[in-house]
C-alpha cells in the first residue's frame, strides 16, 4: 500500500507512448496530487491513473488522458476546487470491488470532463457521488454495464452535472437511486427499477426525468419539467413551473400545495388533464397523463372517473346576515351533490358590490355593508375535478334587525340541508359526530369516539400511534365510508389505495408485507411496521364493530 506524492517539487513526467499509463497504483494505494502538478498520458490508449481496489486519491492538480480514460480506480476520490480531470474517452471510471463489494466514493469540487464518453462511468454496483463543482461529458454520470443483481447510486449535487448528448445521469437498473439536486442538471435523468428518489427542490433541471418501475418519489424544482414515471405506485410533486407529468400502471398521486378550490381542472383529449393553480407563482399549470389521484392541502380527489356528470345541486345552509356583520363573519355553509361522488370546489360567479367571498365551503362577509337593509343576489359555481360545473343563484337577506343571542343563552342549531363537515379533535378524548353530508372526522390525539352518520364519510388518522390514541369508529359502512391514513404516521405503506397484500384479516401479521391487521372477531384495527417481522409490534389505532366487513379498498394513504 504505497503512498504517491506528486507536486511541483516532486513532479511526475508525462508519458507519450501508445498504451502507456502515466501512474499505475496497487490495491490500497494513496495518491496526493498537489496544486500546479500534473499526471498526463498523451499516447493512444494511454491512461492517466490506473489502479486496484480500496485506493485513496486527493486531486488538487490536473489528471489528463489525450486518448483514453483519465482515472480508473476503485475507492475514494476527492477532487479539490483547483483539481481537474480530463479524459478523451472517460473522465473517471469507478471500478468494481469484486471481493469485498465496497462502495466507490467521489467528492468533486473541481472539474471532471470527457470529450467523447462518460464524465463519470460507474462500473461498480455501489456509488456515492457528491458534486459541488462541474461534471460534464458527452454523457454525465452513467454506466457501461449496469448491475444486474442490484446496486445503488446516491448523488448529492450543488454544482453542475451536464450531458452534452442528452443524458446527464443514468441510474442503477435494479437497485435504488437517490438523486438530490440543489444545483443544476443539464440533460436527461434516467433511473431504474428500484424504489427511487429524485429531489430537485431548490435546484434546476433542463431535460426530462424518466423513473423506471418501482414505488418512486419525485420532487421537482421551480422550472417546468417533463416527468415520466414507470410501473408502480408513485408520488409526484412537480413543484413550480408548468410541468408535464406522466404516470403508468399502478397508483400515481400528483401533489399540489394549495387548497382544492385554488385550482381549475380541465379534461383534455387522450385521457389528459390540465391542472392550473390560480396562484401562478406556486404550482403553475401542469398537464397530467395516467395519474390516478390529485392530493391538495385540504383533500385528495380521484382523477380516474371514466365518465363524468356535472354537479346537480348546490345548497346554502342560511341566507340571512346581520347588516352590521363585521368582515370575516360566516354567513352560511355550502354543500353540493355530484352524481359521480366527486369532491366539489366552490367559487362566486356573480357578487354585486363585492360583499362576499368563499373560503373553502364557507360563504363569508368580505366587505362592510353600505346598505344595512338589502337583498343581494349572488351566483355560486360548484365545480368537479373534471371541469364540469353548476351555477346557482341565491338571495342573501341583509337585515339590521337580526336577533343576536346573549352569550349565556343556549344555542340550538336546527338541521339544515346536508352539508359536508370537517371535524377535528384536540389532545383529549373527543366525541365527534358528523351530519347527513360527506364528513371528514379526525380525532387527533386521545381515545376519541367518531360517528359519521349519513353520507360518505372519511375517518382520518394522522396523530402518532399509541395505546392512548386508539379511536372508536361507531358506524363505518364499507360501501360509503373510508379510512384515510397519514403516510407520515403509517410510513411503511405506499401512497394511494392500500394494496391487497398489505391487508390481512386475523389477529396478527402473517407475511413480511402485511401492514394493516383487522381482527374481525374483536373489531380491532392495528398497524404493524414490519409485518411478520419481530422488530416492531402491532399497534392498535382504531376499533370498529365486531363483524364489520373490511377490505384493502377501504383504506387510502395520503
Amino acid at each position: 500500500m504505497a503512498v504517491h506524492v506528486i507536486d511541483t517539487t516532486n513532479p511526475l513526467p508525462p508519458v507519450y507512448g501508445d498504451g502507456e499509463t502515466a501512474l499505475s497504483i496497487g490495491n490500497g494505494d494513496t495518491v496526493f496530487l498537489g496544486i500546479g502538478a500534473e499526471i498526463a498520458a498523451h499516447g493512444r490508449n494511454g491512461w492517466g491513473i490506473f489502479g486496484g481496489t480500496g485506493t485513496t486519491l486527493s486531486i488538487q492538480g490536473r489528471v489528463y488522458s489525450a486518448w483514453e480514460t483519465a482515472i480508473a480506480v476503485h475507492g475514494t476520490i476527492t477532487i479539490g476546487a483547483t483539481g481537474s480531470v480530463h479524459g478523451q474517452d472517460d473522465g473517471i471510471q469507478l471500478l468494481n470491488d469484486p471481493l469485498q463489494g465496497r462502495a466507490n466514493i467521489l467528492n468533486n469540487a473541481g472539474s471532471i470532463f470527457s470529450e467523447n464518453g462518460f464524465a463519470v462511468c460507474r462500473n461498480g454496483p455501489v456509488s456515492v457521488i457528491t458534486n459541488s463543482g462541474t461534471i460534464k461529458g458527452a454523457i454525465g454520470i452513467s454506466s457501461y454495464f449496469p448491475s444486474a443483481n442490484g446496486g445503488s447510486l446516491t448523488i448529492y449535487n450543488t454544482g453542475l452535472i451536464s450531458g452534452i448528448f442528452g443524458e446527464a445521469i443514468g441510474g442503477e437498473v435494479v437497485g435504488p437511486n437517490t438523486i438530490i439536486n440543489r444545483g443544476r442538471i443539464e440533460g436527461g435523468v434516467f433511473t431504474g427499477n428500484g424504489n427511487d428518489l429524485y429531489d430537485g427542490r431548490n435546484g434546476s433541471h433542463d431535460g426530462q426525468t424518466r423513473m423506471g418501475a418501482g414505488n418512486d418519489k419525485f420532487y421537482g424544482g421551480n422550472d417546468g419539467e417533463r416527468i415520466f414515471m414507470g410501473d408502480g405506485d408513485d408520488f409526484i410533486d412537480a413543484g413550480g413551473g408548468d410541468d408535464f407529468l406522466s404516470g403508468s400502471s399502478g397508483i400515481d398521486v400528483a401533489v399540489f400545495h394549495g387548497k382544492f378550490s385554488d385550482y381549475s381542472i380541465q379534461q383534455g383529449t387522450n385521457g389528459r388533464y390540465l391542472v392550473t393553480d390560480s396562484n401562478a407563482s406556486r404550482d403553475g399549470a401542469d398537464e397530467l397523463y395516467l395519474v390516478e389521484y390529485l392530493q391538495f392541502s385540504d383533500r385528495t380527489v380521484a382523477l380516474t372517473t371514466p365518465t363524468n356528470s356535472a354537479p346537480t345541486s348546490i345548497g346554502l345552509s342560511g341566507k340571512l346576515v346581520d347588516g352590521d356583520a363585521p368582515v370575516g363573519t360566516i354567513v352560511a355553509q355550502l354543500s353540493g351533490f355530484d352524481p359521480n361522488g366527486d369532491a366539489l370546489g366552490y367559487s362566486l360567479v356573480s357578487n354585486p358590490g363585492g360583499y362576499f367571498r368563499i373560503r373553502g365551503d364557507k360563504l363569508i362577509v368580505d366587505r362592510a355593508f353600505t346598505d344595512r337593509s338589502a337583498d343581494i343576489v349572488i351566483t355560486v359555481r360548484a365545480s368537479d375535478p373534471h371541469g364540469a360545473s353548476l351555477d346557482q343563484s341565491f338571495t342573501i337577506d341583509v337585515d339590521p334587525d337580526v336577533i343576536r343571542l346573549d352569550i349565556d343563552d343556549p344555542i340550538i342549531i336546527a338541521p339544515v340541508a346536508p352539508a359536508s363537515l370537517t371535524l377535528k379533535g384536540g389532545k383529549r378524548a373527543d366525541v365527534l359526530k358528523g351530519g347527513a353530508g360527506d364528513d371528514r372526522l379526525n380525532g387527533g390525539l386521545g381515545k376519541d369516539v367518531l360517528t359519521g352518520n349519513a353520507g360518505d364519510d372519511t375517518f382520518i388518522f394522522s396523530a402518532k400511534l399509541g395505546a392512548k390514541n386508539a379511536d372508536t369508529v361507531r358506524d363505518f359502512v364499507a360501501a360509503d365510508d373510508q379510512f384515510q391514513l397519514a403516510h407520515k404516521v403509517f410510513a411503511g405503506i405506499g401512497l394511494g389505495l392500500l394494496k391487497k397484500g398489505a391487508f390481512v384479516i386475523g389477529s396478527k401479521a402473517l407475511a413480511a408485507d402485511d401492514r394493516i391487521i383487522f381482527n374481525a372477531k374483536s373489531g380491532a384495527l392495528s398497524y404493524d411496521a414490519d409485518g411478520s417481522g419481530t422488530d416492531y409490534a402491532a399497534i392498535k389505532f382504531a376499533q370498529v364493530k365486531a363483524g364489520t366487513v373490511l377490505t384493502a379498498g377501504d383504506f387510502f394513504i395520503v
